[in-house]
């Protein structure tokens, strides 16, 4: 009999754990609340409701964080910071001008949204009927509003008639979501429709030529329960446990033993693997089988198979076929360079990339003095510095770090800030997680 694997997603969009799927950015969905039921007009959903404070204490919590964004808990408002300030986008701006357009997290403009994902200058959320993009050209542009007005106001997604989507994730740039239970067309239920860029078949149409301005389904008939999204790929996970990919295949997560090439339409993979789908299996990069012991392949440049080696005798600095993390037992996976786990303990480490803070454990550098580039690898787990009474339910992906969201729901971030992506208004790497600062008043996108 095979054992089931709970994966982690190439995008580390989402917090894969024994006990359900929480996601973050881009890119993971699994088990949520039952669905609203089905709308009786084209109202664009409830009103944004005023942000409030967390639970007695006045300070304002987040039940969702998606790389550089985190959405309120009580009003459903999104605030972001760092490299998302390109969100602002004005004609004229240099680069430099949009990063200092969101130094600390700022409130985008308000709109209850009940999740949200979020890739390259972009996020997209979903309320009771509606889907809303605000950003990047990409994806906005299937909302029908020219830019540059899509990209500094919520847009609403034209979605097929009939069609309600939920479990969105996404990519670089683009989105993908499941046919809800509650769509008015019965035939649109567990189907995935995607839209934004296709350069390497993201949307995974086929021969397809829609444009990516156009919410389509992919290729095929299958029937899907989940669904994750990485920098140019995607995969599916179909209710006996098969999971379907498609899209690039640069670092074999995409078609198991093969480098290169991809898929443009869904096909099995990983073959011959079964995914436990109650779990909401989601894009291989990462395996948790159901006793917690952790599998990964993929790139394992900077040491992301956690084995003690950064090389392989197969293809270079890529694994075909799993490897397991050795030791440690886990319930959930946030992978990129930077691999983070909670274990069934709920202590975090870290390991893979370890430069700029990105390990959480005090150091700037993984090895400093090593050569070779050792001083940047760290080959096997490391303990990270997680604060006293602190115990993290969520972590998602940063360019070189990451961002974590509590059990009580306040986020902390470390790793390099160059373009404050850990949110503290400093250009200084945060080494140790580090609590997002209280969203100013004032601090809302004009």
């Amino acid at each position: 009999m095979r054992s089931p694997y709970l994966l982690a997603s190439l995008s580390a969009a989402c917090l894969l754990s024994l006990g359900g799927l929480a996601c973050t950015s881009s890119t993971s969905s699994g088990p949520e609340p039952a669905p609203a039921p089905a709308p009786t007009s084209s109202s664009p959903g409830p009103a944004p409701t005023t942000p409030g404070p967390g639970p007695g204490d006045g300070t304002l919590r987040f039940s969702e964080i998606t790389g550089y964004c985190a959405r309120e808990a009580l009003s459903g408002n999104v605030y972001c910071w760092g490299p998302q300030g390109m969100i602002a986008y004005q004609s004229g701006l240099a680069s430099q001008e949009l990063e200092d357009a969101f130094p600390t997290p700022t409130r985008l403009p308000p709109r209850s949204l009940t999740e949200i994902v979020g890739g390259a200058g972009w996020v997209c959320g979903r309320d009771v009927t509606d889907v809303w993009c605000i950003g990047d050209d990409s994806v906005t542009a299937a909302s029908g509003v020219a830019s540059p007005n899509a990209r500094r106001a919520w847009a609403k997604i034209k979605l097929p008639t009939g069609v309600l989507l939920t479990k969105l994730v996404g990519g670089g740039r683009f989105v993908c979501g499941i046919g809800a239970p509650n769509s008015p067309e019965r035939a649109a239920v567990g189907k995935v429709y995607c839209w934004g860029e296709n350069n390497r078949s993201e949307l995974g149409r086929g021969t397809d030529t829609t444009p990516g301005s156009v919410v389509a389904p992919i290729a095929g008939d299958g029937v899907y329960v989940a669904l994750a999204g990485g920098g140019q790929h995607a995969c599916a996970t179909r209710e006996n446990g098969d999971v379907d990919c498609w899209g690039s295949n640069i670092d074999g997560t995409v078609a198991a033993g093969e480098l290169g090439g991809g898929n443009v339409s869904p096909a099995p993979r990983p073959r011959g693997l079964t995914v436990d789908p109650r779990q909401g299996a989601i894009l291989p990069v990462c395996g948790i089988k159901v006793g917690g012991q952790a599998f990964c392949w993929g790139d394992n440049y900077y040491g992301q198979m956690g084995d003690g080696t950064n090389t392989t005798g197969v293809a270079g600095q890529n694994y075909r076929t799993p490897s397991e993390v050795p030791t440690l037992r886990f319930k959930a996976i946030s992978t990129g360079p930077t691999m983070c786990g909670i274990a069934i303990d709920d202590k975090v480490f870290c390991w893979g990339l370890g430069q700029n803070g990105s390990l959480g454990n005090g150091s700037t550098l993984a090895n400093p003095g090593a050569a070779n580039g050792d001083d940047a690898r760290q080959k096997t787990p490391a303990a990270v510095s997680v604060p006293a009474g602190v115990t993290f339910a969520q972590i998602t992906n940063l360019a070189n770090g990451k961002c974590a969201r509590s059990t009580d729901n306040r986020v902390y971030c470390w790793g390099s800030s160059t373009r404050y992506e850990t949110g503290a208004g400093v250009r200084t790497a945060m080494t140790v997680p580090t609590e997002l600062p209280q969203p100013a008043a004032s601090r809302a996108m004009p």
